[in-house]
């Protein structure tokens, strides 16, 4: 996963195991690439620092997974 500013600069650069992932950061606007298995997902996130932003994403999961 990688979270760059406005300018396209990268600032965090990270690998989670999920589910989840937090991160602290200062108002502005921030572009999220994410990658599971291969599929990519970029999404934008306006951070005011007023509130909790939170921004999820969903992967269809693979076949197979989660199954008993």
């Amino acid at each position: 996963m990688t979270i760059g500013d406005s300018k396209g600069k990268t600032l965090v650069e990270a690998v989670s195991d999920g589910p989840g992932f937090y991160a602290t950061l200062p108002a502005g606007r921030y572009k999220i690439t994410a990658d599971n298995n291969g599929t990519k997902q970029v999404k934008s996130i306006n951070v005011t620092g007023r509130n909790l932003n939170r921004l999820v994403l969903y992967w269809t999961p693979e076949p197979g997974v989660g199954k008993k």
